[in-house]
């Protein structure tokens, strides 16, 4: 853990922009001296302080990084599977630049404590697009770390009764699942495996 000494380092080094922000407690003295272009009045009470365009990515409805995202899942490679579970949690999109850092650097996520995975996956299992959340993690080759059994049906036909390959036929169970408890989500897409 390395500790900043001021609010914009400290901000720098958060995961995604929609994260690094922060409420400064406005004081008159601000005024006598100006407030910061980065700095945005909430009321006669606060600023918001936002650096790096968080609060623009939250009304674009946008996961970026902050900064370079390689030096930002290279500090925690979970912020790989972070950034999936928040598009589902909150219905966004992955920003294309954050996206290809993801896919090369997936390799990254087994370093990371099983304990913390099943966290992450638990939540977009909860979400209201659990389907598309097992979906970002095939696209962005993250699968094949976390489920890889599930990966290994891609392509894998199925008997005559069955018209999908394995794995459309696991992510299909999820997405027409009724129930929203994620053990009963998690056993219909692990069902055939």
């Amino acid at each position: 853990i390395k500790f900043e000494d001021s609010l914009e380092k400290d901000l720098s080094r958060r995961d995604f922009t929609i994260n690094a922000m922060a409420l400064k407690q406005l004081r008159i003295t601000n005024y006598e001296l100006g407030i910061n272009e980065k700095e945005i009045i909430i009321d006669e009470k606060y600023l918001l302080v936002d650096y790096f365009g968080g609060e623009k990515d939250l009304k674009k409805r946008i996961i970026r990084a902050v900064g370079e995202p390689e030096d930002r899942f290279k500090e925690d490679a979970l912020r790989l599977m972070r950034a999936v579970r928040l598009a589902c949690q909150l219905g966004f999109e992955i920003e294309p630049k954050t996206e290809r850092a993801i896919v090369k650097m997936a390799g990254g996520i087994k370093f990371i404590s099983g304990e913390r995975i099943r966290d992450e996956l638990v939540e977009i299992l909860e979400s209201d697009q659990s389907y598309e959340g097992i979906m970002m993690l095939h696209e962005l080759k993250l699968l094949q770390y976390i489920i890889p059994e599930l990966e290994r049906g891609v392509g894998v036909e199925q008997s005559r009764h069955h018209i999908y390959t394995v794995f459309k036929h696991s992510v299909l169970s999820l997405k027409h699942t009724p129930n929203k408890k994620w053990q009963v989500r998690l056993a219909s897409l692990l069902h055939d495996i």
